[in-house]
């Protein structure tokens, strides 16, 4: 008995110093992993506190959402659960362009497909080519059933159930993937005649970036001999100021377009007001670029007047039609906000994504990122458009019949109007 009794603690020695081992390496890695979140998110709230365009936040006790999420934060086991944290916590700010991101080779993805709610559905209106879901046979109109499946860890697979358009339900497994939604040139455009001697051209705005200005002067040059022009906005992110150069060949005259408020003009006004007088505010005109922006703005006590330009003879004499979106966004609804207000041009799809802000992108401790909205603006009116969406003058509302059989009521309708006027004009 005695030499089992010496064995068995033989063996029981080890083992209890392995878990001994174990726990306290445990303790510490929850430690180093509490430590390194309490840092992200020290950063990321006090970018916001020093950065966001609202001194008053709108309205929100900023600094009591930071006690109350801190502890939730420090608690978290693993990047999921403190991207979950933080994305509750920002969400106490009730605007857009403010989001956290995981770094990269960290962070969750998804299939690279993009989807809409289209009749109670989520319906796939992408594929990115060279994808993986591509070459598994993922098909535009595809119906995904379990949607909650499609983000998880990067290079991870996704086990997706989607019903085709021919009505079978099928198991795909995808892998999940990082597409850049970053395409150049940013603008692309092309003619075509119909009928007798009837050019019309066809400008697709991609997004509103610093090479926009340059390519939207020789798309128009081109257009000069068309009757009518169609100016598709749909999908638009936004990007930039540059969309005033493009709305500027429709709109008569020179006149306000927004006025950019920042931060530190808000703090000097003592609140963020709802309503200026955009007449006081310093003037600015090609400001298109990023850097003109911000120089601008920086330039000028945090505030600038954004006005178009006259382009005179260079001005469009033909009919305009603009289709916009729910995917419509930032910079593209200052566009179709424009085009809506000061020119002739007729609006088609669906109300655009209510996200008109202005954003800085600030990296965080361990390769986080965080947007943040710096500056916002105001209409000619001198009222604020802060995240205001634009309704179209005509409402196409997509079916699913549309999807599989990949028609396009909006361009549809938009050449119907178009054939419509010119019969008119005869």
């Amino acid at each position: 008995m005695k030499d089992r009794s010496r064995a068995l603690s033989a063996i029981a020695i080890p083992c209890v110093l392995i878990i001994l081992s174990f726990l306290v390496f445990s303790g510490r890695a929850a430690a180093q992993a509490a430590s390194a979140y309490q840092e992200i998110f020290d950063a990321a709230w006090q970018k916001v506190n020093d950065s966001f365009y609202d001194p008053a936040f709108t309205g929100v006790d900023w600094r009591a959402v930071r006690d109350r999420y801190r502890p939730q934060a420090l608690r978290a086991a693993n990047n999921t659960e403190f991207h979950d944290v933080m994305k509750r916590m920002l969400k106490e700010l009730p605007v857009s362009h403010l989001e956290i991101r995981m770094p990269r080779e960290a962070g969750h993805s998804g299939t690279g497909v993009r989807t809409a709610l289209i009749e109670g559905n989520s319906v796939i209106v992408e594929v990115p080519s060279a994808s993986d879901a591509q070459r598994q046979g993922i098909r535009v109109g595809d119906m995904i059933r379990n949607p909650d499946s499609d983000m998880g860890p990067l290079g991870s697979t996704a086990t997706l159930r989607v019903k085709g358009c021919d009505g079978r339900t099928r198991v795909v497994k995808v892998r999940r993937e990082i597409h850049s939604s970053s395409e150049r040139p940013s603008i692309r455009w092309r003619k075509f005649s119909v009928g007798t001697g009837k050019r019309i051209g066809y400008i697709r705005t991609v997004r509103f970036d610093d090479d926009t200005a340059p390519a939207v002067d020789a798309a128009m040059a081109e257009m000069k001999d068309t009757t009518a022009l169609i100016i598709d906005a749909r999908d638009n992110t936004g990007g930039n100021m540059s969309f005033v150069r493009l709305s500027s060949y429709f709109s008569e005259g020179e006149h306000l377009v927004a006025a950019l408020l920042n931060r530190s003009y808000l703090e000097a006004q003592g609140r963020t007001p709802q309503q200026i007088d955009p007449a006081r505010l310093p003037k600015a005109t090609r400001t298109y670029t990023d850097e003109a922006v911000f120089s601008a703005m920086s330039s000028n006590g945090g505030a600038v007047a954004i006005f178009s330009e006259d382009l005179g003879k260079n001005l469009y004499a033909g009919k305009v039609v603009v289709l916009i979106n729910e995917e419509t966004a930032s910079a593209a609804e200052g566009f179709a906000w424009h085009m809506k207000l000061k020119t002739n041009a007729t609006l088609i799809g669906r109300t655009t994504a209510g996200a008109l802000l202005g954003a800085e992108y600030f990296t965080l401790p361990g390769g986080w990122r965080l947007a943040v909205p710096t500056h916002s603006g105001w209409g000619p009116d001198g009222k604020p458009i802060i995240d205001q969406p634009v309704k179209p003058h005509i409402e196409i509302r997509r079916t699913l019949k549309d999807v599989c059989s990949n028609a396009d009521p909006e361009m549809a309708t938009a050449l119907e109007l178009i054939s419509a006027s010119e019969s008119t004009s005869k």
